[in-house]
């Protein structure tokens, strides 16, 4: 590949704040404070990031996250000493996997995406395979419609082909995890349709050890109340990618009883210190290697003899 492809500026604010589980606020704010991120800008005033903008930012919010201080690490980071992991795509010239397979998408070429895909994903683990291929295409395809160069219908096309992908890794890894530890809802409210962050949280879920109940998009939250009363679940968990209504689900969310609830997504990036006033649980970044210990805090507590049922999960403490 062309290495000068590495620095083109290609991603949007809200694209690096999916793709890092940093707020646009937070980026906006180290970029006056500190000089770094230092993106490009469009004709318009638009911020446009580089491939290796992404991967730095997101290991400055993983040392971050692990106690270092934002300062020093962003200093290391401006100053050439920090050393990002691999897992973003390298850029968008002909040879990164991901463009060419979102093209094949476009032309509704399916065999060549399928092809692409397999090679994409050949030797990865299925953690790797969804931060290296599933979550930049699908992030590559919104940022195509968003700077108009693919139609809805060819963003839907990709979306729908990466969402079945997705759920046949959460099939793979629910056939793995045969002695699940206990059960937890995975969903995304009423007005949220998109299935893409609860099928992520599904997947780190059976990763972790847990059994997911995926319920998918769009769902009530008096649905969810029942779903606790019906399944006893050890925690719920929620996917928020809209912004609209926010501050009325979260008090939706406020008042279930009978499971502690979690909350992740590109709203809550924006939205912490909202949700945590709401009394909700924050898992901020990538799901995979975030969900599991927040989960693994939770002490479990054995049902008493004469109440326990044979094959349901143990109650946590926790539960609101």
């Amino acid at each position: 590949m062309d290495a000068g492809l590495f620095s083109v500026p290609r991603y949007s604010i809200a694209a690096v704040s999916k793709l890092t589980g940093v707020s646009c606020h937070t980026l906006r704010v180290w970029e006056r404070r500190y000089g770094f991120p230092d993106p490009s800008r469009t004709q318009a005033g638009h911020r446009r990031y580089q491939a290796e903008q992404v991967r730095l930012i997101r290991e400055i919010a993983r040392r971050s996250r692990s106690g270092e201080a934002i300062c020093k690490v962003i200093a290391d980071a401006r100053d050439g000493r920090l050393v990002a992991e691999v897992g973003m795509p390298d850029g968008p010239g002909r040879d990164d996997p991901v463009d060419r397979l979102i093209s094949a998408l476009g032309r509704a070429d399916c065999i060549a995406a399928e092809e692409i895909y397999r090679r994409a994903s050949s030797g990865l683990g299925l953690p790797e395979i969804v931060d290296r291929v599933i979550s930049p295409s699908l992030t590559e395809s919104g940022e195509r419609l968003f700077r108009g160069e693919c139609s809805m219908a060819k963003e839907r096309l990709a979306s729908m082909y990466l969402l079945r992908k997705l759920a046949g890794l959460v099939d793979e890894a629910q056939g793995s995890n045969t002695r699940p530890r206990g059960s937890i809802l995975a969903l995304s409210v009423q007005g949220d349709r998109h299935e893409g962050g609860p099928l992520m949280l599904s997947l780190a879920l059976e990763l972790s050890g847990w059994r997911a109940i995926y319920l998918g998009a769009d769902l009530a939250v008096r649905e969810i109340q029942q779903a606790i009363h019906d399944w006893e679940p050890v925690a719920v968990g929620i996917s928020m990618t809209l912004s609209r209504n926010v501050r009325k689900r979260f008090g939706e969310l406020s008042g279930l009883r009978g499971a502690p609830v979690f909350v992740g997504g590109r709203s809550v990036v924006n939205y912490q210190g909202l949700a945590k006033r709401s009394g909700l649980t924050v898992i901020l970044g990538p799901a995979i290697p975030n969900v599991g210990p927040y989960l693994g805090r939770l002490s479990p507590v054995p049902d008493p003899p004469e109440a326990s049922t044979p094959g349901r999960p143990r109650r946590i403490n926790g539960s609101h």
